[in-house]
């Protein structure tokens, strides 16, 4: 009987939550994973269920004889200790914020009409794993050092605990809604004093090291070298060594177990590529000692890492945006991208020497003129004033300089712009309300890093919808206060012309109005090979049914 066969049954899951879908397992068919909600008032809370089969037999229990009963009974006692063992790794790991988050587990035994046995429930949070984000786009190398940066952070917590993972691989390395990475799937783990010939469990061939392969005694440099080589591959185009495809062959990883030298990845800086052909290297002995050391090494490249060269900029194509996606199908003229206003410098006043003996020059000297006590007394009263706006200065500095920076979440989600307001504030947030051009970059930063350009996101910022004395006109958009519709505004105007937030729009918008829809609310989008804004309706999908998928909000959380 298959998990997928009685998992309805054990619903409702840990008393409230409900199962919505498969997501995906594995082990023959022994693990299933799920998307588990629990509803709330007016939203959803959602999470991950890991069932894991650890015992089935076939028949029925109760046929048996009382020998064999006692026999199943005691060995299904041993089984649910060893798993809760593993869970309680886990649950020595949980401060740790790179790796995922177990919840809550129980175990269900389980009659069909033919096999019985026990299942083994998780719960825990929802990600996405790295494999599905590398199936959808390629990394720049500030995701692959972040990815770096995160799982070592792991491994140096799960080392300090005689933690070995031994099966680190993109599908066990997930990325939260922030854009950090944790860690997950500790199925194969164990104690490091049980692990000197622990060769039965090597994890996935295609990223084990060496050693695993071998049968030998290894350490937790095996870990080391897995998370090398997954590095390697977000360094060479979704490839690992020797590879032409993304499918992994064979005779392509018997050349890197038997110690051919691996090129260096194709994508990588110098400085990248020496620190993942360390980690890679076929002697554990000329790999990092530790994963601090591999850590630091991947800070320092990432210092040397050169800036990319300015590529010229090329002629925007035409527009697709809401009015594109309103009408599918349509033709939208090409637009002019706006061009920038060249900066103009003045050149230096010129200083004229007036001529001697003229009246109006003799009167405008005498005006100038200062005595030495005057000038003393006027430098000293400046002295004081710079003196003072500095001291307020200060703390003001201070303030900025210790502001923590917010944290964001993506959402993928079917919706309108005014229910993205109302989960993202039942989240604990808000719409995002982008203030600065540092701000843009981090949250620009992420979207790319988790090739989320094919999503159109809702932000917190909107038309205002009446042209009534004393307000703002029905042609200008703001930034909401707090993420709600209509509620209250923060005062900055965004539309063309308001500075650096000019940059964000794509050419011929804001649009206001197509075809007699009134574009209210803005959305963050990828088009034409940039993020910019664009003026769309409250309710998107009403009027463009084939983004479904590719709906979502950003949610901003205040430090």
């Amino acid at each position: 009987m298959s998990i997928e066969s009685r998992i309805r049954s054990y619903e409702p899951v840990f008393r409230e939550w409900q199962v919505k879908e498969y997501l995906g397992g594995g082990s023959g068919g022994q693990t299933g994973v799920y998307r588990i909600v629990r509803p709330h008032s007016g939203w959803e809370e959602v999470g991950a269920l890991k069932v894991v089969t650890i015992v089935e037999a076939k028949g029925k229990l109760q046929d048996q004889s009382e020998a064999y009963q006692q026999d199943y009974l005691r060995h299904r006692q041993q089984l649910r200790a060893r798993a809760e063992q593993e869970v309680q790794l886990m649950y020595r790991l949980r401060d740790c914020p790179q790796v995922v988050n177990y919840q809550d587990y129980t175990f269900v035994n389980w009659q069909a009409d033919n096999s019985y046995g026990c299942d083994m429930l998780i719960r825990m949070e929802l990600l996405t794993s790295l494999e599905t984000v590398l199936m959808r786009q390629t990394f720049h190398e500030s995701g692959v050092l972040r990815v770096g940066r995160d799982l070592t952070e792991a491994l140096i917590r799960c080392h300090q605990e005689g933690i070995i993972h031994r099966d680190i691989k993109p599908a066990n390395i997930f990325v939260t809604d922030s854009g950090n990475y944790k860690l997950g799937d500790f199925g194969i783990a164990r104690i490091l004093d049980d692990t000197q010939f622990a060769y039965t469990s090597i994890g996935t061939r295609a990223y084990a090291s060496p050693e695993q392969t071998r049968q030998e005694t290894y350490d937790h440099r095996v870990d080391i070298y897995s998370l090398g080589l997954t590095l390697y591959e977000l360094s060479n185009g979704g490839k690992l060594p020797y590879a032409e495809s993304g499918y992994i062959r064979h005779d392509e990883v018997l050349r890197r177990l038997n110690g051919e030298p691996l090129p260096s990845p194709s994508q990588a800086s110098p400085a990248l590529a020496a620190v993942i052909l360390k980690a890679c290297a076929y002697s554990p002995d000329q790999r990092y000692p530790d994963a601090r050391a591999f850590q630091r090494a991947l800070e320092e490249a990432g210092q040397k890492r050169s800036q990319p060269k300015k590529e010229p900029q090329k002629q925007q194509a035409a527009d697709p945006y809401a009015t594109a996606y309103a009408q599918p199908g349509q033709q939208v003229p090409p637009r002019e991208p706006p061009k920038a206003e060249p900066v103009k410098t003045q050149p230096p006043p010129k200083v004229e020497t007036p001529k001697s003996g003229s009246p109006k020059t003799q009167k405008k000297t005498k005006r100038r003129r200062f005595s030495g006590g005057n000038k003393v007394l006027v430098g000293l009263v400046l002295l004081g004033v710079i003196g003072y706006l500095a001291s307020l200065s200060l703390p003001i500095m201070e303030k900025l300089e210790n502001r923590q920076p917010n944290t964001y979440s993506y959402q993928v989600m079917d919706c309108s712009w005014t229910s993205a307001s109302v989960y993202a504030q039942a989240m604990g947030g808000k719409l995002v309300s982008i203030d600065s051009k540092e701000e843009l970059d981090v949250i620009l930063d992420q979207l790319n890093d988790q090739g989320y350009q094919d999503v159109i996101f809702y932000v917190g910022a909107c038309r205002w919808p009446d042209a009534q004395d004393d307000y703002p006109g029905p042609t200008d958009y703001y930034w909401t206060a707090d993420g709600i519709y209509r509620d209250s505004w923060m005062g900055r105007k965004i539309n063309r012309d308001s500075g650096w937030l000019a940059d964000l729009w794509q050419p011929g918008e804001p649009s206001l109005e197509y075809n007699g829809n009134l574009e209210t609310c803005l959305t963050l989008e990828y088009i034409n090979g940039r993020w910019g804004l664009n003026d769309v309706r409250d309710d998107l999908l009403s009027q463009a049914a084939h983004l479904s998928g590719r709906v979502g909000y950003i949610v901003e959380y205040e430090e």
